[in-house]
């Protein structure tokens, strides 16, 4: 390419940037923003679990370069027993998940789509991993430049695994995991700190 050219597209990019209004330029966040908060809530378990229902606490961090996505992840746990056994049980997530958040207003809804890797740690049945999907809507709070509140709703789809003793060929008794699929839910509030 010829230098002469190369030299004019690159004094007319660096001329067309000077000459954007400041305004215009401030929309978009020229780095990335990290926010971090703890939460808590109430994790609704599907009934084929026969787990109560019972709160929740967590945390997450967050990322964000565009003005209306951000990446997050979290993690929470939800201490709680069969209902009819009365064993304890604790069910530990790791979620990953994109806030689709439009408006940059002080109130502002938005929604959290992602997935989360739950490990059910049960006292009595072999522990049992699993994969969710999330997706929920919420509404956020800017309380000033660094302080926000936020609450949301979740819905989770999540393998659950349903051990069974079966006799095998032999007619020897061996645990299977008859694995299922199930709906959670949770609501959560929480405050972030924005970096």
């Amino acid at each position: 390419m010829n230098p002469r050219i190369l030299c004019t597209i690159l004094a007319g990019c660096l001329l067309a940037s000077l000459a954007t209004p400041a305004e215009a330029r401030d929309r978009a966040p020229d780095r990335w923003v990290l926010e971090f908060g703890p939460y808590v809530g109430y994790y609704d378990f599907d009934r084929l679990t026969d787990y109560e229902d019972f709160g929740l606490f967590g945390a997450r961090l967050g990322a964000q370069m565009s003005s209306w996505l951000r990446l997050e992840g979290s993690f929470d746990e939800v201490y709680t027993e069969r209902a009819v056994s009365g064993n304890s049980a604790r069910q530990v997530s790791f979620g990953l998940h994109a806030r689709i958040e439009p408006w940059a207003t002080r109130w502002a809804p938005f929604l959290l789509v992602g997935g989360a890797l739950v490990i059910l740690d049960d006292s009595d049945d072999p522990d049992s991993y699993g994969e969710a999907y999330d997706v929920g809507l919420g509404l956020r709070y800017m309380a000033n430049r660094h302080w926000m509140v936020r609450g949301e709703w979740v819905l989770r789809r999540q393998a659950f695994s349903r051990w069974t003793v079966q006799q095998d060929e032999l007619g020897d008794l061996e645990l299977v995991d008859d694995g299922v699929s199930l709906w959670g839910r949770a609501l959560r509030i929480g405050a972030s700190y924005v970096f």
